[in-house]
């Protein structure tokens, strides 16, 4: 009589290989005692509402 059996394994949340294939507007977020989250990036420097907080490097 045949025998079959069933094991559940975890894995990462992402491997590397998929965190390198997000898009570059997406980031993730880990916070110590919070899940792990997928945010949009804020580019501060090509919003209008951060002019002039920071000094752009070329200056």
């Amino acid at each position: 009589m045949p025998t079959t059996g069933t094991s559940i394994t975890g894995r990462d949340l992402l491997t590397p290989d998929e965190i390198m294939q997000l898009p570059p507007e997406l980031q993730l977020l880990r916070i110590q005692g919070q899940p792990t989250a997928i945010a949009g990036k804020l580019r501060y420097y090509a919003d209008r509402e951060f002019e002039g907080l920071f000094v752009p490097e070329n200056q």
